[in-house]
């Protein structure tokens, strides 16, 4: 049986929820923490309206949030596009226009 990214965090967090996922320099995160976590971002992106197949773009430095957010765009049905927070204005409105972004999600820094 093939699963998918998302169903293998679900199954982890179901197995063992305390285990450590995900370590990101003070940020330790437990499977059902970053299940959790990502559950609520995925919530967060269908309400805004994201539907399966579309690309969401993920802006942020290589952190917990990060990963919660790829997480959180496959849980909702999008496809995630990460983006480098450095790229400048110019390079990213290329790619999230040759991407057909329609949603962001970026970490406040």
């Amino acid at each position: 049986m093939t699963r998918l990214v998302h169903q293998l965090l679900a199954a982890a967090a179901v197995r063992d929820p305390g285990g450590r996922a995900l370590v990101a320099g003070d940020t330790t995160l437990t499977y059902a923490e970053l299940d959790r976590a990502s559950d609520a971002l995925a919530a967060t992106l269908q309400r805004a309206g994201v539907r399966r197949g579309d690309r969401v773009a993920v802006m942020a430095d290589n952190s917990a949030e990060l990963v919660t957010a790829v997480f959180a765009a496959a849980k909702a049905g999008g496809v995630f596009v990460v983006v480098n927070p450095t790229t400048k204005a110019d390079k990213l409105a290329y790619i999230l226009g040759d991407c057909g972004v329609g949603a962001l999600v970026a970490h406040r820094r």
